[in-house]
């Protein structure tokens, strides 16, 4: 009988993320965007204990908090750099670089209590995802994601502070953008 060769989870796990990581390289040409599903599933792989929050879901949430601030309150973090922030952002986001996401809550977020909601988002939910690992990692037991970031926001026509459209990343990235939301990029 021939003998059947097993392979562990962590196996077929590192065999998904290679999958996954071609597929986004092989589209890094300006002419072909990676896909939303693309794009999820690799946030999903590479930060598996981080949750997400809908845009939908989100929307409410602002809802809920203006009408009753205290009893509905939580943080909302742009995790993107200064330049893609100043074009626009999700109404009452606080910015925080991405390389100072740990030293921004060892500053601002010591009074904070760490079971309160704090919802992260960037362009398209990487850079995210990644201050949202760092934020549990220094406690902050309920911290999520915004499935899709500002992109899906704004591709779903939801209002943005600062302005009507939104800084793109870059030429490949911005390409999961709707044209009518997608600001210019600087010339090179």
């Amino acid at each position: 009988m021939p003998s059947r060769c097993v392979y562990s989870a962590a196996y077929y796990r590192v065999l998904l993320v290679l999958l996954v990581s071609s597929a986004l390289l092989s589209c890094s040409s300006v002419h072909a965007a990676p896909t939303w599903f693309q794009v999820n599933t690799w946030i999903a792989i590479r930060y598996p204990f981080v949750n997400a929050v809908s845009t939908s879901t989100l929307s409410d949430m602002l809802v809920l908090r203006k009408k009753s601030p205290l009893e509905n309150a939580f943080l909302l973090l742009d995790i993107r750099e200064p330049h893609e922030y100043a074009v626009s952002h999700l109404p009452g986001a606080i910015h925080v670089h991405p390389n100072e996401v740990v030293a921004y809550a060892n500053r601002n977020l010591t009074t904070h209590p760490k079971k309160n909601t704090i919802v992260v988002y960037c362009a398209v939910g990487v850079r995210s995802a990644a201050a949202a690992q760092s934020l549990a990692g220094l406690g902050f037991s309920n911290v999520v994601n915004l499935t899709g970031s500002i992109f899906a926001w704004a591709n779903e026509g939801r209002a943005l502070a600062g302005g009507a459209l939104v800084h793109p990343f870059d030429a490949h990235w911005g390409q999961l953008l709707a044209p009518p939301y997608r600001a210019k990029l600087p010339e090179k």
